[in-house]
C-alpha cells in the first residue's frame, strides 16, 4: 500500500485459512459499527501475530471500512530467506454492522493470492482469527497517482498516462484471465512503485465473473470513478469493461488535474458525436489523438461499446504505442462492418442442424453479432495481438501456419481463436474461409457472459479444449 490514501476501505473474501492470534496484551473494546473488536483502534507500539511478528509504526487511513497502519516487521533480517521486508503496511477490515469482516478479508486475500504480477500489489502474511482479520501487504512510500495528481498537484505528462495505463491494464489482464473483477479503480488505488511504474492495489470488492447481489448493492465503487452500469446497480452488465471504464476515468481526471468525485458536471449523457460518459480529454488540455481514442474508448456510456477486457485494451495500447494501425490486424475491422441481411441470418438459422445452437441463435438473435464471410477471406491471422473469438455456424474453414494448413474445421458450434481472445496472446495460426462461412463473434467480456449464460457451451467448450489438448500430445513424440 501506499504512504496515504483518499479512500475508506472496501469489503474483501474467500479462502479458509487462519494465522497466530491478536496480542491480547491491550483489551480491545466492542467498536461502534457492532463487531467485538474496533482494528481502527490501533496505536503506534501494539503487536499483531500471524506467521511472523509486526508492531504498528503509525496510521495510514481510517475508513467506513476499516483502517490500514505502517508497521515494521520484528521477525524480517536482511539474509533471512521467505520473511516480509523490515517495513510492511496491515490493512485491517472493521465494515459496517450487516457486513462480515472475515468474508471480506478472504475476498481480498484470495485474489491477491491468485494474482502474480509486478503490477499488482503482494501479500506477504495474514490472519484471519478474531477479534479481527488483517492482512500484511508490500509498502509503496511514494504514494498513490492520488498523492500525486491532487494532494501534491504534480501534473502528469501524456508519457505518464501511457506507462499508467500500460501497467494497470498489465494488472487487469492477469485478473481477467484469472475471472476476477476489481470494480474499484481510481487514483488512490494505483501506488506509484518509486522505479516510474504503478501497482494495482485494493481488491477488497473484487468479484468474479458473476457480480453478487450482495456486493451490487454496496454501491460497488467508488463516487465518480464508478461505471454507468454500477451507478445504477445493473448487476447484470457489470464485467471486464467495468473495470475499463474505472482506468479510463482515472487517467482523464489524473491528466487533466480534475477530480470526478468532486466534479459532478464533468459527467454527460451520450450523443451521436460523443458516446462516452465524460466529454473529450482534449477538451480539457492538449493530448495526442491515439491517447484520446485509447481513453475515451475506455469511457463510452454503453459497456459494450468499450473495448472487449483488458487483454484487447492492452493490445490497442501496444500497437498505438508502436506507431502503428489497428487496419493491419484482419480481425480489427469486423465488428465495423454493416449488420448482414437479417433475412440471410434467419435462413442460416433454420438450416442449422445442432439443435443447441438453432436454440440459442433463436433466443438470443438481437444480442449475437452473426457474420459472413466470402471463399478465400482471412478470419484472423497468425501473429495479430487477438481480439475475437468465432463460432462456425456454416461452410469450411481451413488453419494455417506458417503458410501450410494444419486442420479443416466444419462442425456447427466449433470454436475458433477462443484462447487467444481470453489470455489476449498472439493467435499461433491464421484461419481462413474456404467456402462460404458463417460465424458468430464475441470478443472477451462477451464470450465470458454468452458461456456464463449458457452453460451447456461452456462444457462443451472445455471438451473441445481437451480433445484438442489430446490430439496435440497424441501427433508429438514423447520424449
Amino acid at each position: 500500500m501506499g504512504a496515504s490514501e483518499e479512500h475508506d476501505l472496501d469489503p474483501t473474501g474467500n479462502k479458509p485459512i487462519t494465522g497466530r492470534a491478536l496480542d491480547e496484551t491491550e483489551p480491545l473494546t466492542p467498536s461502534k459499527s457492532g463487531h467485538p473488536a474496533d482494528s481502527s483502534d490501533l496505536a503506534a507500539g501494539k503487536r499483531l501475530y500471524a506467521t511472523y511478528q509486526y508492531e504498528i509504526l503509525s496510521t495510514l487511513r481510517k475508513g467506513g471500512f476499516g483502517a490500514i497502519y505502517t508497521a515494521r516487521c520484528l521477525d524480517y533480517a536482511p539474509d533471512a530467506v521467505g520473511t516480509p521486508p523490515g517495513e510492511v503496511v496491515i490493512k485491517c477490515f472493521n465494515p459496517p454492522l450487516g457486513l462480515d469482516p472475515t468474508t471480506m478479508l478472504k475476498r481480498e486475500l484470495s485474489a491477491l493470492l491468485v494474482l502474480k504480477d509486478p503490477h499488482v500489489i503482494r501479500v506477504f502474511d495474514w490472519n484471519l482469527e478474531e477479534p479481527f482479520g488483517f492482512v500484511v501487504l508490500e509498502y509503496f512510500p511514494k504514494g498513490s497517482l492520488h498523492d500525486v495528481a491532487f494532494a501534491r498537484k504534480n501534473a502528469l505528462n501524456e508519457e505518464d498516462i501511457w506507462h499508467l495505463l500500460e501497467d494497470v491494464l498489465t494488472a487487469l489482464n492477469v485478473a481477467h484471465r484469472a475471472s476476477i473483477l476489481h470494480l474499484d479503480i481510481k487514483p488512490g488505488n494505483i501506488l506509484l512503485n518509486g522505479q516510474g511504474g504503478y501497482v494495482l492495489t485494493d481488491f477488497g470488492i473484487s468479484q468474479g465473473s458473476m457480480v453478487s447481489r450482495s456486493i451490487v448493492d454496496l454501491g460497488v465503487g467508488s463516487l465518480g470513478y464508478q461505471a454507468p452500469e454500477q451507478r445504477k446497480q445493473q448487476d447484470n452488465l457489470i464485467g471486464t469493461q467495468t473495470d475499463l471504464w474505472g482506468l479510463g476515468a482515472t487517467a482523464w481526471s489524473v491528466y487533466t488535474g480534475l477530480r470526478m468525485d468532486l466534479n459532478k458536471d464533468l459527467f454527460r449523457d451520450p450523443t451521436g458525436t460523443n458516446p462516452a460518459g465524460v466529454l473529450p480529454l482534449s477538451l480539457y488540455r492538449k493530448c495526442s489523438v491515439e491517447l484520446e481514442e485509447l481513453i475515451m474508448s475506455f469511457l463510452a456510456y454503453d459497456p459494450t461499446k468499450r473495448p472487449g477486457g483488458a487483454a484487447e485494451a492492452l493490445a490497442k495500447l501496444r500497437v498505438f504505442r508502436s506507431g502503428g494501425s489497428l487496419v493491419e490486424s484482419p480481425s480489427a475491422t469486423l465488428r465495423k462492418r454493416p449488420k448482414p441481411d437479417q433475412r440471410e441470418v434467419r435462413v442460416l438459422i433454420t438450416g442449422l442442424v445442432d439443435p443447441l445452437w438453432a436454440a440459442i441463435c433463436v433466443s438470443d438473435f438481437n444480442q449475437l453479432h452473426f457474420e459472413k464471410f466470402p471463399e478465400g477471406e482471412l478470419l484472423c491471422a497468425e501473429g495479430e495481438d487477438a481480439y475475437l473469438t468465432f463460432v462456425l455456424l456454416s461452410g469450411t474453414v481451413a488453419v494455417e501456419r506458417n503458410g501450410r494448413q494444419i486442420n479443416r474445421e466444419t462442425r456447427e458450434g466449433t470454436f475458433l481463436g477462443e484462447v487467444a481472445t481470453l489470455t489476449g496472446q498472439a493467435r499461433t495460426a491464421s484461419v481462413r474461409a474456404v467456402t462460404e462461412v458463417w460465424c458468430l463473434l464475441f470478443n472477451a467480456a462477451e464470450l465470458e457472459k454468452f458461456v456464463t449464460r449458457n452453460p451447456a457451451v461452456g462444457i462443451r467448450l472445455v471438451k473441445s479444449l481437451a480433445e484438442r489438448l489430446s490430439n496435440f500430445h497424441n501427433a508429438s513424440p514423447v520424449k
